[in-house]
């Protein structure tokens, strides 16, 4: 069976930089679960994943415009500290502050009377690589319903109930 659109998929991955370091992994932690074409992954990720086989391992590369953008040095502001609003206490390195717009941005350094804030997305400008990306179909109840019945239907009245303990055994 392939990857294809309305599907749920779980994948295992760990994505890493161009020097090696490991900057997300989910290996130690439950499978990253999404609906095939349903846009809740990265565009670039869901297209490098459509058409694989169940069970196979990947290897994705993304370059930055492929992930989350080329680095914009546009998006870095320094404020006055004075003028850092108060109610969001004091400013620290790494501190995430919403803007009014609806974004966010992130306290990158704190240089004398001046908070530098950084409005990229921390993975900005980076080609990401996904050296072993496992991925397997996640039948969901729906879809696993759906095909019992197809089932039995095709089976007819008599073998629908030993069809049915089994498939419940095999499925749960």
């Amino acid at each position: 069976m392939v990857v294809t659109k309305n599907n749920v998929i779980s994948i295992y991955y760990s994505v890493i930089d161009m020097d090696g370091n490991e900057i997300d992994s989910n290996k130690e932690f439950e499978p990253l679960q999404y609906l095939h074409g349903g846009e809740n992954i990265m565009p670039s990720l869901e297209a490098a994943l459509e058409g694989a086989v169940i069970n196979e391992e990947r290897k994705i590369t993304l370059e930055p415009h492929q992930a989350y953008g080329d680095y914009n040095d546009q998006l870095v502001v320094s404020v006055d500290k004075e003028k850092f609003p108060a109610n969001l206490g004091h400013p620290e390195k790494g501190m995430i502050v919403d803007i009014n717009e609806g974004g966010e941005m992130m306290v990158v350094a704190l240089e004398g009377n001046k908070v530098i804030l950084d409005g990229n997305h921390p993975l900005a400008g980076k080609t990401l690589h996904y050296p072993k990306l496992e991925m397997f179909l996640d039948w969901s109840e729906i879809q696993r319903k759906s095909i019992f019945i197809k089932i039995c239907n095709l089976l007819g009245e008599k073998n629908k109930d030993v069809f049915a303990v089994r498939f419940y055994h095999c499925n749960n």
